[in-house]
């Protein structure tokens, strides 16, 4: 993702793989939309190496440089960075846009994982994007 050590925990995303490990996936993804010139990205990569230690064993944690694959911003609604979805079967349940504390990210990756148990896998099933830094 970036330069800084945090970046070795994240899968680094591009137009090859996202299908296959995100939207695929039978675990929780949380991706992360950056850039390399943001300052708050480099940042948030700490508190997401800190998230992949705690629960890198049941939430695979990812990362999308929006300048290599700028039509997966447009898909997704990301209009600023850092921006990090979160996606249960192949859809996302929840979002959060800017530097994320760490007792809020905990909380949303809970609910990715509860979203995750409680659905059983339907592939067409698609939740609509949240409202900004909705839960």
């Amino acid at each position: 993702m970036c330069p800084t050590p945090a970046a070795r925990a994240l899968v680094p995303l591009d137009a090859d793989n996202f299908e296959r490990l995100v939207m695929a996936s039978p675990r929780p993804v949380a991706v992360v939309f950056w850039g390399p010139d943001c300052w708050p990205c480099h940042v948030l990569a700490l508190t997401l190496e800190r998230a992949a230690e705690a629960y890198g064993d049941r939430v695979t944690f990812a990362a999308l440089d929006i300048g290599l694959i700028p039509q997966a911003a447009t898909r997704f609604g990301v209009r600023g960075i850092p921006h990090l979805l979160f996606f249960t079967h192949g859809a996302v349940c929840c979002h959060f846009m800017g530097e994320i504390p760490w007792v809020y990210l905990r909380d949303k990756l809970e609910r990715a994982l509860q979203l995750q148990a409680q659905l059983s896998y339907n592939p067409h099933h698609r939740f609509t994007l949240p409202s900004q830094n909705s839960a």
